[in-house]
């Protein structure tokens, strides 16, 4: 395996931890491999050892640290070769009580991680969209692979199909089976199953469905049924990302990533707990965060129509069939 089909492994099958270290483990089939630290962000997170050489055919790891109480923090390192050849690797670390799956869910809300370019801290951001009863959703789109993933809001405005594109086929989530995209009809099923398919691996476990790319091992999108408040089912589509990940992308999730951020100081406070507010530079554009929970996560709420100037939401809205065929 060339040394650069290596490092393309280790970025696409990076696993965002959850715990109070962060390793990034490595096979290395040719060549010595030097590792550093990229971003001086000593504040969050350090790595426990400055500089770390792994000589050839080896494994390793490399280890770091969080500092106080950041819930959050993109590591940048840079691998180098002896012959000079080097890549650097974002490297998303989130602490025990964070939740780093970007979600689609309710009737329905957003929430995704960015990065914050003046701390070099990720930040969750959500906003919320609407539309009519039948509209078909563009929520995600992976360009690398064809990969696209719409939802259908029912009467009550929450998402109760989900359809992923691709060049292998369609898979199509309803709340009671899934059709995946060799035309196979499962239904949800509360034991764990796991099978695969020609460019798929699907794990299904009571509420859950788990689907993976084999074009994209590290690329994971979960669907997942839930019941709202009036006791209706709908599904709800969480993807496992990084910021990294947002300049492959499109859709909704995709085109709000790849904007430039920068979060500054609270600006004011109304005095009830959790009410905050924030300045946000989104592209230039400064506009208002609100700090709100979701989902037991607290998040900085933002105006979607704004941040997506000079476009708006219906740009991602379809109510004809055919955007899913």
């Amino acid at each position: 395996m060339a040394i650069t089909e290596i490092f393309e492994s280790l970025i696409s099958g990076w696993e965002m931890v959850r715990r109070s270290k962060i390793t990034i483990d490595m096979y290395l089939a040719e060549s010595h491999l030097r590792v550093r630290q990229e971003y001086d962000i000593a504040d969050k997170a350090t790595l426990d050892r400055p500089e770390q050489i792994f000589p050839s055919r080896t494994h390793g790891s490399v280890y770091a640290t969080k500092v106080g109480s950041t819930k959050s923090v993109l590591m940048g390192v840079t691998c180098q070769t002896p012959d000079s050849f080097a890549i650097s690797l974002d490297v998303p670390f989130f602490s025990p009580n964070s939740d780093p799956w970007t979600s689609a869910s309710g009737d329905p809300h957003f929430k995704q991680i960015v990065l914050d370019n003046i701390s070099l801290k990720t930040e969750s951001v959500c906003y919320d969209v609407t539309g009519s009863p039948g509209d078909y959703l563009h929520i995600a789109g992976f360009s690398s692979n064809g990969i696209q993933v719409y939802g259908q809001l029912k009467d009550d405005y929450y998402i109760h199909r989900i359809y992923i594109k691709s060049d292998c086929g369609k898979i199509s989530a309803l709340t009671n089976f899934i059709i995946i995209d060799n035309g196979q009809q499962i239904n949800w099923n509360m034991q764990e199953i796991t099978f695969k398919s020609k460019c798929f691996e699907y794990l299904i476990t009571g509420n859950t469905i788990l689907i993976t790319s084999f074009l994209q091992p590290g690329k994971t999108i979960k669907i997942q049924k839930s019941i709202h408040s009036l006791s209706e089912i709908h599904l709800d589509a969480r993807f496992k990302l990084s910021p990294k990940d947002y300049k492959e992308m499109n859709g909704l999730i995709g085109n709000i990533g790849k904007k430039k951020y920068k979060f500054h100081s609270k600006v004011q406070s109304d005095g009830n707990m959790g009410s905050k507010f924030i300045s946000i530079d989104i592209d230039n554009k400064l506009m208002k965060g609100e700090k709100v929970e979701r989902n037991k996560e607290e998040c900085w709420l933002i105006n979607v129509d704004n941040v997506l100037k000079p476009f708006k939401i219906s740009k991602y809205v379809f109510v004809n069939t055919s955007i899913i065929l």
